[in-house]
């Protein structure tokens, strides 16, 4: 792991960044104010690659991801976006109806093979996760379903929103080395994310839910 990536992760899996923040609404019994994903994908190298997305109850929302480049990371920021911010409120919605089918630890262990999905949630007294096999998750019957698509529509907005800075400036869609991602250099513009990761962005033919699909309920 990246000592980039390892430092952003670790700043998303830290609630006390939150602590001087006013008028955090925590939701859910369990007090969830952070909750996203974490998998890897191997590159063409054949060595993994992690890749976090987590929002917080600021309304914010990130990706992070390791790539080949010189920083070895590249990343988004959605925090701006309106769509984003909802998204993230169903995120943690999600989050803290599934906090009680949740096992808990004081950290969080990376991914453990490409074939399977880390989902968490973190409170103020701990870390919520389970880790689901990709095949299993992309199933509606699945009870953490919602919650792993919530991550994969703030992929979408992500992309939207980097194809949208980019045809402002007149240019081609890249995240201009990534402003949350560390210092991360030109190298880790999204549109290489497949190409670093050696496949599709949300996963090697495992992770193929549909951004536009709408959410299951009941």
């Amino acid at each position: 792991m990246s000592e980039a990536y390892n430092n952003m992760r670790a700043f998303w899996l830290d609630v006390s960044n939150l602590e001087n923040k006013h008028g955090l609404q925590a939701v859910g019994k369990d007090e969830i104010l952070i909750a996203g994903t974490e998998f890897c994908m191997k590159d063409h190298n054949g060595q993994a690659k992690n890749i976090l997305i987590a929002g917080s109850v600021l309304g914010d929302a990130s990706m992070y991801f390791e790539n080949n480049s010189k920083s070895g990371i590249g990343g988004f920021l959605g925090g701006g976006s309106q769509k984003a911010r909802d998204l993230t409120a169903k995120l943690l919605g999600e989050a803290a109806k599934l906090s009680g089918e949740m096992m808990q630890a004081d950290t969080l262990k990376l991914p453990s093979e490409p074939a399977k999905i880390t989902l968490f949630a973190v409170s103020k007294k701990t870390i919520f996760y389970v880790e689901v096999e990709a095949l299993q998750i992309s199933r509606h019957d699945n009870p953490f379903y919602n919650f792993f698509a919530y991550t994969q529509q703030l992929i979408s907005v992500f992309r939207e929103q980097e194809e949208a800075a980019a045809k402002a400036k007149g240019g081609v869609a890249s995240n201009e080395g990534g402003a949350d991602a560390g210092g991360a250099d030109g190298e880790n513009s999204g549109s290489k994310i497949a190409a670093e990761s050696g496949g599709n962005i949300t996963g090697a033919n495992t992770l193929s839910i549909d951004p536009d699909e709408k959410i299951a309920h009941g």
